[in-house]
């Protein structure tokens, strides 16, 4: 991720790891941004049948939508950011809330 400098694509159904295994995630996202790099994010819908149905597997108190939301939440305050985007990779009508 250090060496990126066009473009970062981050494609994972929750992507939730991210913020928690990179040290001030939210700030590198900005600082790649704001030097030009396009910065897209590819999640599952928190909505959508595959998450359910992921959901149903895994059992967990933290839902795979939880994790989606989470992703999108820390999405939401970089949302004045050229250059960073969000969409969900199952088909959809809408773009994520950011």
């Amino acid at each position: 991720m250090a060496d990126t400098k066009a473009d970062l694509l981050l494609s994972g159904f929750t992507n939730y790891f991210l913020w928690l295994e990179q040290p001030d995630f939210a700030a590198t996202l900005r600082a790649k941004a704001e030097s030009g790099c396009r910065v897209r994010f590819l999640v599952g819908d928190p909505n959508g049948a595959t998450t359910r149905a992921r959901e149903s597997i895994e059992d967990t108190s933290l839902t795979v939508s939880t994790r989606i939301r989470m992703t999108l939440e820390n999405l939401a305050k970089l949302r004045e950011v050229p250059g960073i985007e969000a969409r969900f990779s199952a088909a959809r009508k809408t773009p994520p809330t950011m």
